[in-house]
């Protein structure tokens, strides 16, 4: 028993130095093209590939503390380092390479007067998914080069003995807690971002109300019509607005009468009406869930209608003054977003509106299923 207290004293004292100090990393790009919440974000994926990585190669023997102070050079970082009880400083430095941005990483030690250091410079095109891939190849390279730097002697060689470890691919988050999540949807969308597609909408009625047509074997179906938004992520939510057609058609057959050579005569007619109606819409959306490339959401969406006309026997009638009858729309919002390469994405989304489209009169809703194509500018 006491060879088992000794063994976990030692242990202890051996790993209990072990911090690594992580600065911010060191801009000298124009805050047009990197402005100060990218650098945050390139840092937060950073410090969570070392994270990764650490617990990979050393079966989390270290421990990580950030900073929000930034160097641009090994002495300003040493300096840092001699002020906290940290072993090592790791510091980054981000510089543009006409569409690139290059990415130079170092990790320093100081033991009385030596100073041991590695450094490694990853370049990278400026979107988001390279921007991810370099955070991550250049916490890889320097948590691979610790070893070396005598960091540990028994940890250096318990390095080669836990290469079968290191997986094939690349450690990457995709927890749902809120604030992983948030930082997914400002990787995907993290400036604006514009949106535009159609959808197929239509005209949910109550109960009954259909009777108003007249006639029997009503049909709704949908209507194709078009939209457009733009969105930015704020607080955690994406918030947007825009433009949208929405409306549907209603199919349904009445008894035309008519007086022909002095006698009256039925004749069973089809009728098709299409509702067209243009909303001007905003709405809020809240991540519900995301990986590397998918992201659910949930939200709601508000729409004021600023025009509109109906359609039938090739005949069509504008609604003018009668826009005045139109409730606010309102209603739920379900959201798919699939992000593909350079800041494109698909969404799909299905819309159910609460409010009836008018104030008086007949009873219906909105519904409409939507597909869009994004581009992050």
């Amino acid at each position: 028993m006491k060879k088992i207290f000794l063994y976990i004293i030692i242990i202890s004292s051996v790993y209990a130095d072990d911090v690594i100090l992580v600065l911010e990393p060191h801009s000298t790009i124009d805050p047009k093209y990197l402005d100060e919440n990218d650098i945050t974000y390139i840092n937060e994926l950073f410090v969570e590939a070392l994270n990764d990585y650490i617990i990979i190669e050393y079966d989390d023997f270290s421990d990580i503390k950030t900073s929000s102070i930034s160097c641009e050079d090994d002495q300003c970082a040493l300096d840092e380092l001699e002020k906290t009880k940290s072993t090592k400083v790791i510091y980054v430095k981000l510089t543009k390479m006409g569409s690139r941005i290059k990415f130079l990483g170092s990790i320093l030690s100081q033991k009385g007067f030596k100073t041991s250091s590695f450094r490694k410079e990853i370049s990278s095109h400026m979107d988001i998914d390279n921007l991810e891939e370099a955070c991550i190849e250049l916490a890889e390279l320097i948590v691979d080069n610790m070893g070396a730097m005598t960091f540990n002697t028994s940890n250096t060689n318990s390095n080669k003995n836990q290469q079968s470890k290191k997986p094939n691919t690349k450690p990457y988050s995709s927890n749902n807690n809120s604030n992983d999540i948030y930082k997914q949807i400002q990787k995907e969308t993290k400036g604006i971002t514009i949106s535009a597609g159609f959808n197929m909408s239509k005209l949910k009625f109550e109960s009954g109300e259909l009777t108003d047509f007249g006639g029997s074997s009503h049909d709704l179906t949908h209507r194709t019509g078009y939209s457009l938004y733009i969105e930015k992520p704020i607080g955690g939510f994406i918030i947007g607005g825009g433009i949208i057609e929405r409306g549907g058609f209603i199919e349904f057959e009445t008894i035309d009468y008519y007086f022909y050579y002095g006698e009256y005569y039925e004749e069973v007619v089809e009728v098709e009406v299409e509702w067209i109606f243009n909303y001007y819409t905003g709405y809020i959306l809240l991540p519900l869930y995301t990986d590397k490339v998918l992201t659910i959401y949930s939200g709601l969406q508000v729409g004021k209608i600023y025009d509109g006309y109906v359609k039938s026997d090739g005949e069509s009638i504008g609604l003018g003054d009668d826009l005045d009858d139109f409730n606010l729309d309102y209603g739920g919002l379900i959201s798919i977003d699939y992000w593909l390469k350079n800041g494109l994405g698909i969404r799909a989304s299905y819309y159910y509106g609460l409010q009836d489209v008018l104030e008086d009169g007949i009873d219906f809703t909105n519904q409409a299923y939507s597909l869009n194509l994004m581009y992050t500018l």
